[in-house]
């Protein structure tokens, strides 16, 4: 098996309860079925202990973690990484998330959270009336002052803090500190599920002060300023927008399929989710069609990967690990 060729799969979601977490709107957006106080839907993972369920294909009835270990090079190429670079969810905010900050790889080693950091990037697909993101400082502050005023109750007011709609992106970077509430968004990230909580909101949660205050100043996250990409209300001409710069370890695309069209993607691994509309992704070891909030992993294996509309327009998220990319710009690319 471990020399099969491999068409692109669809992983079945994890439900993940959170403190802060609803679930409605993830059953309203996507007709998951999220139960109550759901935070998370694990679309495609490869953590420890939580590897997503396969759904087609040879290891159907299996797990990721199964595909990864009996068909490594027809998954991932040549990666010398220990498991599938990506985690994708949703995450759906109901309550204010607390205040985090994410190692990058070297602090999560020193500090013995794991072999990765944690770099992610949110695109908002629902907002409600409250809707707000906080990213990063309003003015550069010391690991040291960070903490006190998480002590103190005064971080909030510290916090780079903006509505937020559907359709923004953010690329959050280790060391960025961020909380957000009411809204949905689909999340990539590093294969990491390592969170430092410096303030939250009186919840009886430990926080992680020092592993935080450490991060900052590894990092120099606290004087870290974010990015925000605005991507178009609906898929009304053919293109490919990028939401990250080159500093992330992935690559992180909406795409934008109206009627009749097409867009040549790249070989994997990869992974694809129907934000809306029906996809159908055609690769030379086989195809497969998403309805609107279903995601797939793309092998390496499978080939170059076209993407196509179902009967209407459809849009349709797209990541991939790219370790050691150089730096490059936010932009977009006309698809055909």
């Amino acid at each position: 098996m471990a020399d099969a060729p491999l068409a692109p799969f669809r992983c079945a979601p994890r439900f993940v309860a959170r403190a802060w977490g609803d679930g409605a709107r993830l059953r309203a957006r996507f007709d998951l079925d999220a139960p109550p106080g759901t935070g998370e839907a694990w679309l495609v993972s490869d953590v420890d202990g939580a590897p997503s369920a396969v759904l087609d294909g040879p290891f159907a009835g299996r797990t990721l973690r199964d595909v990864f270990t009996d068909a490594r090079a027809a998954l991932v190429g040549d990666s010398t990484g220990e498991d599938f670079p990506l985690l994708v969810k949703l995450i759906d905010i109901n309550a204010p998330l607390s205040v985090q900050v994410h190692p990058d790889g070297p602090t999560a080693r020193a500090l013995g959270d794991g072999r990765r950091g944690k770099a992610e990037a949110w695109l908002v697909v629902d907002a409600g009336p409250g809707a707000k993101v906080s990213l990063g400082l309003r003015e550069a502050l010391s690991p040291d002052e960070v903490v006190r005023l998480a002590g103190t109750g005064g971080l909030e007011a510290a916090l780079r803090t903006e509505p937020a709609r559907a359709g923004q992106a953010y690329e959050i970077l280790p060391g960025t500190l961020h909380t957000a509430l009411d809204l949905v968004a689909l999340e990539v990230q590093e294969t990491a599920d390592v969170t430092y909580r410096v303030y939250d909101w009186g919840r009886d949660r430990p926080l992680h002060l020092e592993q935080a205050r450490e991060t900052l100043a590894r990092t120099g996250g606290a004087a870290r300023r974010p990015r925000i990409v605005d991507v178009p209300p609906a898929p009304d001409a053919a293109r490919r927008m990028a939401l990250v710069s080159g500093e992330a370890p992935f690559t992180f695309d909406v795409v934008d399929l109206p009627r009749g069209a097409r867009a040549d993607l790249g070989a994997g691994p990869a992974i694809a989710f129907a934000l809306d509309g029906d996809v159908t992704l055609e690769t030379p070891a086989g195809s497969l069609s998403l309805r609107r909030g279903e995601a797939a992993v793309v092998p390496a294996a499978a080939g170059a990967l076209v993407a196509r509309p179902g009967d209407g327009p459809a849009r349709l998220a797209h990541a991939a690990a790219r370790p050691g990319a150089a730096p490059g710009r936010l932009g977009h690319e006309t698809v055909s």
